[in-house]
């Protein structure tokens, strides 16, 4: 798993927002913060795919906002 990956797939199905778990869950939605904004220091795992990365945390998602000029937003 990896950022760009993860943001390709959640693009390519239109959702609006993806968020990355575990260092290895991707999640795509269009609506988020169920449970509140947490610290950014609690997205601290690596992506399996991609270890200069950080995809999330222990049952902490890092969620991105998709822009339609083809690019993310944390």
């Amino acid at each position: 798993m990896s950022v760009e990956f993860c943001y390709r797939e959640c693009d390519r199905l239109r959702y609006r927002y993806f968020g990355l778990q575990n260092g290895r869950l991707c999640f795509c939605g269009n609506t988020y913060g169920l449970y509140g904004q947490k610290s950014e220091r609690e997205c601290n795992l690596r992506c399996n795919g991609n270890r200069d990365e950080f995809c999330g945390g222990r049952l902490r998602n890092c969620i991105y906002e998709i822009h339609t000029s083809g690019s993310w937003r944390k």
